[in-house]
């Protein structure tokens, strides 16, 4: 983990949360063209999908994406 988190310039504690909230999802399910990794990392812990799906699509009242 150590030698990934250097060749992209990450503290390995950042690579593994990365990893982590990568592996909740599908990739065919992120939406990065919606939302931004911190997003994403927010709802990571929802167990149910259509809970997962409507943080990410819904932004908070009175903010913008």
């Amino acid at each position: 983990m150590k030698r990934l988190a250097d060749d992209v310039g990450l503290s390995v504690t950042t690579a593994k949360t990365a990893g982590w909230v990568a592996s909740r999802r599908l990739k065919e399910h992120r939406r990065p063209e919606v939302a931004s990794y911190a997003l994403h990392r927010a709802p990571a812990n929802a167990e149910d999908d259509d809970e997962w799906f409507a943080a990410i699509l819904t932004p908070p009242d009175g903010k913008a994406r």
